[in-house]
């Protein structure tokens, strides 16, 4: 069961006796700013299907960042005939113990077989991936 602790600009989810943040941007009233653009937000059904994949896949996960970079790629050739413009490419920072013993070809490879279906589905153009185990993210 997740269990959600908001504040005025994370939502930290907390699960299995772990907790992992998911970023948005919020107002002070804790209400999704209506006023940013699709293309910077992380609300959106792509994300949040990317998201649930993620956390009911990854048991051991501590630590879940989602951030939405399609901004960036704003009027790019490659973008302009997907039928995603707003949640096309997203960058994501994933801690979990599943990870130890697999270098990162592997973590990498793992994350995508997770992701495809959601890939192929909402027409995700890029992801970006930062794996690591706990031992690696506590040694910053």
């Amino acid at each position: 069961m997740l269990r959600l602790a908001k504040s005025p600009i994370s939502t930290k989810i907390v699960s299995r006796g772990f907790s992992f943040t998911s970023k948005k941007i919020m107002s002070q009233d804790m209400k999704i700013n209506d006023d940013i653009p699709l293309n910077k937000r992380i609300d959106g059904p792509v994300l949040c299907s990317v998201r649930d994949t993620i956390t009911k896949s990854m048991p051991g996960l501590v630590n879940l960042s989602i951030y939405n970079d399609s901004y960036k790629h704003e009027g790019h050739d490659g973008i302009g005939n997907s039928s995603n413009k707003t949640e096309s490419h997203i960058r994501l920072e994933i801690i979990s113990d599943e990870f130890s013993g697999l270098n990162l070809p592997n973590r990498h490879r793992m994350i995508y077989k997770m992701l495809s279906h959601d890939m192929k589905k909402y027409d995700i153009h890029a992801v970006q991936l930062s794996t690591k185990t706990t031992s690696e993210s506590d040694k910053r």
